[in-house]
Parts: C-alpha cells; sequence; structure tokens
C-alpha cells in the first residue's frame, strides 16, 4: 500500500485505519472490509470519551489516522470496551475472531460517497466474526 496507513484493535478486531477509503481493484464500486470506517472510528472515540473536534477550528473534526492515534494512545486501548450499541456498529468483542464484517441486507445502506461510508439504519445489520486467529491484515 502505497498511501499512510495504520493498523488498529479494538474489542480484539484488528483492521487498518487510513484517511482515504479502500477501495476493490476489481470491483470498484465495493470497498475493503479490512479498514475502520470513520462512523466505526467516530464511535469508538465516544466509547472512549475522546474528544473528536479539533479545539482551534468551528467544527473542524480530527482525520482518521490522528482518531486511531488517539485511541490507541487512551489508557484503555487493548482492553474491552462493551456498550449496549456495539452490534449496530460492528464494535462487538470478536474474542476469538481477528475481523468482523457486516453482512447487509441491502447494498444501500453502506453508501459510499466520495471517500467516506455513511451507514443507514444500522439496526438491520448484522456484524459476522470472520476467521479464526487470522489477522486481516
Amino acid at each position: 500500500m502505497s498511501f499512510p496507513y495504520t493498523s488498529l484493535t479494538y474489542n480484539g478486531i484488528t483492521k487498518i485505519v487510513s484517511n482515504e477509503l479502500l477501495e476493490s481493484i476489481t470491483h470498484p464500486h465495493k470497498v475493503q472490509i479490512i479498514q475502520w470506517y470513520r462512523y466505526q472510528l467516530l464511535k469508538m472515540c465516544e466509547n472512549l470519551e475522546i474528544p473528536v473536534k479539533i479545539p482551534s477550528t468551528i467544527g473542524g473534526v480530527y482525520n482518521n489516522m490522528t482518531l486511531a492515534n488517539k485511541i490507541k494512545e487512551h489508557k484503555s486501548y487493548g482492553l474491552i470496551i462493551q456498550k449496549d450499541d456495539d452490534m449496530k456498529y460492528g464494535l462487538e468483542p470478536c474474542l476469538n475472531h481477528r475481523s468482523i464484517a457486516p453482512v447487509v441486507s441491502n447494498k444501500s445502506q453502506l453508501k459510499k460517497s466520495e471517500n467516506n461510508i455513511t451507514l443507514k439504519e444500522p439496526e438491520y445489520i448484522i456484524w459476522k466474526c470472520g476467521v479464526l486467529d487470522k489477522p486481516l491484515i
């Protein structure tokens, strides 16, 4: 990969974080599930009570890489952080697996626009644990 990225583990799930959206080479309209999406990073920060807004700006929010670094620097990094709505965001602990991927009922629930993924109706998305003991990266 030629762009800057880092790996981030949350609730036992390790995925890539980048400021760019990882797209499939063979299917350009599909995004890779080996990445944490922005809405997931924002939810992680909310769960850990990490501020996401840049203090010196009006409404500015840190980019994905900065959010990932803030999560890694948090005193609870590496611990299991359980919240009632984890499954809606694909953040439910996946302790015997190394990945988790969405199984959507229809393709319009994960909407790609420019360099972002928008989640619609998260309560109807099922997140399934992936391959045992094999990291995504």
